[in-house]
């Protein structure tokens, strides 16, 4: 059954938004590293992305598969 159809109760519903501190926010030298790892990840899927976008030549539309272009 569709979830738009079923009646949410107090053991179902999502959790309260977490509530952050406006003070430091220590990180362990373990959690930096795993966090810079994921930023630099991130980053270098993004200017891979980029150059892909620059091989296939700016403007020209992608082909969708169908053989229509």
């Amino acid at each position: 059954m569709s979830r738009a159809f079923v009646k949410e109760t107090a053991e179902s519903a999502p959790p309260p938004e977490r509530i952050v501190d406006d003070g430091p926010n220590p990180v362990t030298p373990e959690g930096r590293g795993t966090a810079r790892a994921a930023r630099e990840r991130v980053q270098w899927t993004c200017e891979s992305d980029e150059r892909a976008e620059h091989e296939r030549g700016a403007g020209r539309p992608r082909s969708t598969g169908t053989g229509n272009v």
